[in-house]
């Protein structure tokens, strides 16, 4: 099957196991290291904030409160904070080997078979090899999380 959108892409991605591969590894690396200790306080601080504010909270049934406290930390840019300062997401091998897993399957839609370098490429440009439909994909993705200068915690990003 040749691979005809951004979405088959995608899909095809997933279904290789390297989204998850990739998720998991992120997720580690987070949970190893310094910066888990102060996500938590930051969710424990809102979570008991938006408590003491409402003591109706406390006597409702747990997937109320959940859901409350969920919608709180939502209204607050924690995690897009996280994922910024994440420094395996500006590692040039990190994104080499996505870069290469994503070369391998339109490779492989294409019934080619690439010569990946220890660079994490193949010998063909990602960039000329992933034209689709008259539109061709970025190979790198710049990301900076929504801020307006002042989070709702009064805190600036």
């Amino acid at each position: 099957m040749s691979i005809s959108s951004p979405k088959q892409l995608v899909d095809e991605f997933k279904k290789s196991g390297e989204f998850d591969r990739l998720r998991r590894e992120l997720l580690a690396q987070f949970q190893r290291s310094e910066r888990t200790v102060s996500f938590k306080s930051r969710v424990d601080d809102i979570a008991r904030q938006r408590l003491a504010s409402d003591q109706k909270l406390i006597n409702m049934p747990y997937d109320v409160v959940y859901h409350e406290l969920m919608g709180e930390i939502d209204r607050y840019p924690i995690v897009e904070r996280a994922v910024a300062e994440a420094p395996l997401l500006s590692d040039t091998t990190f994104a080499a080997a996505i870069r290469t897993s994503v070369q391998r399957i339109l490779d492989d839609s294409n019934g080619t078979k690439g010569n990946y370098n220890e660079a994490g490429g193949s010998s063909a440009s990602l960039a000329e090899n992933t034209r689709i439909q008259g539109s061709s994909y970025r190979s790198s993705v710049n990301y900076s999380p929504p801020c307006n200068g002042n989070g709702q915690d009064g805190s600036t990003c």
